[in-house]
């Protein structure tokens, strides 16, 4: 079974719903892509009791320095981003995102 780190960029109305369905939809992705895909670590500037306190960091470095980290998100705001990190940093953004189309999932998706 292939395994995904996946770090998040912001937990906020997007990158908090982006976790929350990739945990709660956790068994179902896998079952269906045949890829668990894990986040171990989400950016946020302020207290998120709602979410577990072992993937919270202030510091971005805890995210894209992290070897155990293959994949940061960021959604939101006037653009979206995917940062693919192996031996190499690759950023992928979709401007058709903006203002929340989701659009931007569904490319994604297809890669």
């Amino acid at each position: 079974m292939k395994k995904l780190n996946i770090g998040i960029l912001g937990p906020g109305t997007v990158g908090g719903g982006a976790y929350e369905i990739l945990t709660k939809n956790h068994d179902l992705i896998q079952k269906r892509t045949g890829v668990s895909l894990q986040v171990v670590k989400i950016l946020t500037r302020r207290s998120r009791p709602d979410l577990p306190a072992d993937l919270l960091t202030d510091d971005p470095d805890d995210i894209l320095n992290n070897p155990d980290v293959d994949v940061v998100i960021e959604l939101g705001g006037e653009d979206a981003k995917i940062l693919f990190i192996s031996n190499r940093l690759e950023v992928r953004m979709n401007g058709s995102c903006a203002g929340g189309t989701g659009a931007f999932i569904d490319q994604m998706a297809t890669l």
